[in-house]
């Protein structure tokens, strides 16, 4: 991703979950390309939100969620969890988790969220009568892009943002808290798990 875009992102990310939900703080361990965030509850577990920027370096990124009872972050390999697509709730019994938010609106995909950058939204097929002009119009978005200050970057990734932070508010905190929830009454008296 670009550094404009992703210094963007992590920014307005970390301002947003302040204002939001502040007892997420930064963890040491991270994602490949991306930031953690927990949240503790003290003996009952960990929730964790991920920042993960594409690894193919393409203009977007992705945000998983995650749990884990047995450790301060989880030790699974990431690729190691099976979310269950038909009962997102029957997950609450796994000790550690981590799924790409977009699991809980059922959407099995990608589930990426894309900074409408020009140089990617640049599509060749529209210049195949005029290659020349194509070539001119792919120039001047690379320029473009290269010449974006912090502000227009702000203006791209903004919206972005807002909208993941709408889907955190309706589909991931609620979620979360309801497998807290669970967790807290699964709990032993002497509040071990």
């Amino acid at each position: 991703m670009n550094k404009k875009y992703s210094k963007t992102l992590y920014q307005l990310f970390e301002q947003e979950l302040k204002v939001h939900w502040p007892h997420f703080k930064r963890t040491k361990r991270k994602p490949d390309l991306g930031r953690g965030y927990v949240w503790t509850f003290q003996g009952v577990a960990n929730v964790f939100l991920f920042l993960r920027l594409d690894l193919k370096g393409r203009e977007r990124f992705f945000c998983d969620l995650g749990w884990s009872r047995i450790a301060d972050y989880p030790q699974k390999d990431w690729f190691d969890f099976r979310f269950p697509h038909l009962n997102s709730k029957s997950a609450f019994g796994e000790a550690e988790m981590i799924a790409g938010i977009q699991r809980l609106w059922g959407d099995n995909g990608v589930g990426a969220w894309n900074i409408p950058d020009p140089v990617e939204a640049f599509n060749p097929l529209e210049y195949s009568h005029d290659p020349e002009a194509g070539g001119r119009e792919f120039a001047r978005r690379v320029n473009l892009q290269a010449a974006l200050t912090e502000e227009d970057a702000e203006k791209l990734v903004r919206p972005v943002v807002d909208d993941l932070f709408k889907r955190l508010a309706s589909d991931v905190m609620p979620y979360l808290l309801e497998y807290l929830e669970f967790t807290r009454t699964q709990a032993t008296p002497s509040g071990e798990v």
